[in-house]
């Protein structure tokens, strides 16, 4: 064989090595998902967790007995009901990507993704329980038809999406 062969071989060798082989961990925190979640909810600080769940520690609190009387979504050995819901409100509450939410849990796109999919389909099963939609023969409330940034003002552009769809329209998940 010859030297420039040889060569050529080896490099592509050495390529393999250090893209696919010779990994660098990249969730090494020391707070894990499961720490994260636990260190804010037992931080009893109340603003704190409205900025990051964007809601109240009680509605968490309430959303996640709601989960756990319903067994949806079910904890896994790794996974608790509190670190699915937490990352499910990442992704919606801040248009987080799966990769962003990787990084704040310290979990795997797969394990985000199924995360994020069976609390979306929590959320369409608790909307099928107890949603209420809107009465077409009822008007607009005065302070959202009056309100300019709810669009009430325009015809009504409302498309209702739910479980798969809304993923597969939106691209999240």
């Amino acid at each position: 064989m010859s030297p420039e062969k040889l060569l050529a071989i080896a490099t592509l060798v050495a390529h393999y090595e250090t893209h696919f082989y010779d990994k660098t961990p990249s969730h090494t925190s020391v707070l894990t998902g499961s720490h994260y979640v636990e260190e804010l909810l037992s931080s009893k600080n109340h603003q704190r967790i409205l900025d990051v769940f964007r809601m109240p520690l009680a509605t968490f609190l309430a959303l996640r007995d709601w989960c756990i009387d319903h067994d949806y979504p079910q904890p896994t050995r790794y996974v608790s009901v509190k670190e699915r819901l937490a990352i499910f409100l990442k992704i919606v509450s801040e248009i987080a990507s799966n990769r962003k939410a990787q990084e704040r849990f310290q979990r795997s796109g797969d394990m985000i993704s199924r995360a994020f999919n069976k609390v979306l389909d929590a959320m369409v099963e608790l909307y099928t329980a107890i949603g209420k939609r809107p009465d077409a023969s009822q008007p607009t409330p005065p302070r959202i038809r009056n309100d300019p940034s709810c669009g009430a003002h325009d015809p009504p552009q409302h498309i209702h999406l739910t479980g798969r769809d809304a993923v597969e329209r939106t691209g999240v998940g």
